[in-house]
């Protein structure tokens, strides 16, 4: 997990979906919800592909903002796995 938090700047992550909800099949992917130090969308990508590399598994990254949809935030909070 230090890697995500020095190279890729991501200061929280949970984990979402039907994974977090223990629900996965194998064509699920891996849903995320992070906050960043910084809004990157070059360092998201790369953090992206490389969970992607290790895990083996497509990976979807939402970052925390004010815009985002309010109803998609509660879902995610109310399914999601706080890892750091």
């Amino acid at each position: 997990m230090t890697i995500l938090k020095e190279k890729y700047g991501i200061t929280s992550l949970s984990l979402f979906g039907s994974t977090a909800r223990g629900e996965q099949t194998e064509q699920s992917d891996i849903d995320l919800f992070v906050d960043t130090q910084t809004p990157n969308p070059f360092l998201l990508q790369d953090a992206k592909e490389f969970l992607e590399k290790e895990t083996g598994t497509s990976v979807d990254i939402i970052r925390n903002h004010q815009n985002l949809n309010p109803r998609l935030k509660k879902r995610i909070l109310k399914d999601g796995i706080f890892i750091f």
